[in-house]
């Protein structure tokens, strides 16, 4: 029998992600194995996240992981986000309402 062993290949790397105003770049490693510590960055802002950054990065990694799932089960939006009817229907709906000025009993002369 043959062995088939395939080298090793390293993951690919943590892919940056949008974290509201700010930017995460996760650590990076060279081919000599050093390691770049991961950063947030936002304008001219930088923070360096050298203790924090791999709990940062399986954090980020876990909460697309959900996102990606819920996107599967959930399927393509009906109705684009941005097109969405304000809550309560719309505003035709709310103008054919009559008023509770308009009913027996109310308040209002």
């Amino acid at each position: 029998m043959t062995s088939t062993r395939q080298p090793y290949a390293p993951p690919p790397p943590d892919p940056t992600a949008r974290l509201g105003r700010w930017l995460f770049v996760p650590e990076r490693r060279n081919a000599e194995g050093e390691v770049d510590a991961g950063y947030l960055t936002c304008q001219d802002e930088q923070v360096v996240l050298s203790h924090s950054s791999t709990v940062l990065a399986d954090f980020v990694r876990r909460i697309q992981q959900l996102e990606d799932d819920l996107a599967v089960r959930l399927g393509p939006p009906s109705v684009p986000l941005d097109t969405a009817p304000p809550p309560g229907g719309t505003t035709a709906a709310r103008a054919e309402r009559p008023s509770t000025a308009d009913r027996p009993g109310s308040l209002r002369a």
